[in-house]
């Protein structure tokens, strides 16, 4: 039942927030573009960081202490940081196309981007199981980054569905794994307060890249707006790196240490 809820919830969000944000592309104008879409998104962004904090509401009562986990902060700031370079897919992509006489081919983005998920998500599961987060959160947000400054030298509509699947590749794989390092970062009766943090975060920097990519966009092109999203990704790998991976090992160092008897 859970998963068919999903469904429906997925695809009608999907549905809203493509729809209403070509919406927006249509009715504002050329000269102030960016600048609209970031309102717009704005207040959607407000909503859903709004809607986590109200939904804790209901389940228990409210205090910063339920609605944030700092062990899962780390991974949720990576997320964050992933989540500004990601709005601009969701807000930008039909203005990029339409700018570059593809109109058509926006939609068709989206349900390449959509079936590579949905087809490449199985396996990703299994392999974080197996080899640990690791393996998948390098080549994840490479593959998203890769995708995202193809995207910016788009010339065809060949070359955006080549991006909508290395994206695909990338994104199918770096949002569960993010996920469950936040869920796995704390105990059991704590994880609804970590998966709470972490989308906290995510929909906070939704919010922030979608002011952000059109302030971008206004000021230079939308080329170069994909293109300093493909280089936040890569900086989201970097601060994966330096507040788990290596906070990790070196945890799990101190602990061996602990562990081994000492010799004379």
């Amino acid at each position: 039942m859970l998963f068919i809820i999903r469904i429906i919830h997925g695809g009608s969000y999907g549905v809203a927030a493509t729809s209403t944000s070509a919406l927006a592309t249509d009715i504002i104008p050329e000269s102030r573009k960016g600048e609209g879409i970031g309102y717009f998104s704005m207040f959607m962004s407000v909503a859903m960081v709004v809607g986590p904090a109200l939904g804790i509401m209901v389940w228990k009562k409210i205090s910063f202490k339920n609605l944030i986990d700092k062990n899962a902060l780390p991974i949720s700031l990576a997320g964050f940081i992933l989540a500004i370079s990601y709005s601009s897919l969701t807000l930008y992509i039909t203005s990029y196309t339409k700018e570059l006489d593809q109109e058509n081919s926006a939609g068709l983005f989206f349900i390449v981007f959509a079936l590579t998920i949905i087809i490449s998500r199985p396996f990703i599961g299994k392999m974080f199981d197996r080899l640990g987060e690791n393996f998948l959160a390098y080549p994840g947000l490479i593959c998203f980054a890769s995708g995202m400054i193809i995207l910016s030298q788009e010339t065809s509509s060949t070359v955006l569905l080549l991006s909508a699947v290395i994206m695909g590749l990338g994104y199918g794989a770096i949002l569960p794994c993010f996920q469950t390092i936040a869920i796995q970062s704390v105990p059991a009766e704590r994880r609804g307060l970590a998966t709470a943090t972490f989308f906290l975060l995510f929909d906070a920097g939704y919010g922030v890249g979608s002011y952000l990519m059109g302030v971008i966009a206004t000021h230079s092109n939308y080329r170069v707006m994909y293109f300093s999203a493909g280089v936040l990704a890569l900086i989201s790998l970097f601060i994966y790196y330096l507040m788990h991976h290596r906070q990790t090992d070196k945890s799990n160092k101190n602990m061996n240490s602990a562990i081994l008897p000492k010799t004379s």
